[in-house]
């Protein structure tokens, strides 16, 4: 083999191993870059990390959802209420998240302890937050409550 085809062979080598490392470097956390999909495997942040953090997530879609609905004066108290509640709920679970990451409770018993504090804990949030969308379903229009049961938060039918 020639030191001209030899040499061409390694740039080629090289160049495509620099394009596949752009192309992992480039997905950014949490978009199966460098560490598989959102937040799996050993990405920027770890493996607990994923693109937007519960509270980032939880702010983008009440935004959209509020945008959706064209909220009334009226209404808008019992949307402050249903935000602040979500808002909330999703700060605690970032908390947890990060709190059950960073190792706290090494042993069976005490993972187990803190596992059922964090339960107890979501259930309440989960009647917090229950109860506020309520008063504000309670007040929204036909067509907003139709809005709301396609895009608003948790069960798809």
């Amino acid at each position: 083999m020639t030191n001209t085809v030899r040499n061409l062979l390694v740039a080629g080598i090289a160049g495509v191993s620099l394009i596949g490392a752009a192309a992992a470097f480039a997905g950014g956390p949490g978009c199966g870059g460098f560490g598989g999909p959102a937040g799996y495997g050993p990405g920027w942040g770890g493996p607990h990390r994923a693109a937007y953090a519960p509270e980032e997530m939880a702010g983008y879609q009440l935004d959209a959802l509020k945008r959706s609905l064209k909220l009334q004066p009226a209404q808008e108290k019992p949307w402050a209420n249903f935000a602040a509640a979500v808002e909330a709920q999703a700060k605690r679970m970032g908390e947890v998240r990060d709190q059950a990451w960073s190792g706290g409770a090494r042993s069976m018993p005490e993972r187990i302890d803190q596992a059922g504090k964090f339960v107890q804990e979501r259930d309440r949030a989960f009647e917090t937050v229950g109860k506020a969308m309520k008063d504000l379903y309670d007040v929204l229009s036909p067509e907003q409550r139709r809005m709301f049961d396609r895009q608003g938060p948790w069960f798809r039918g």
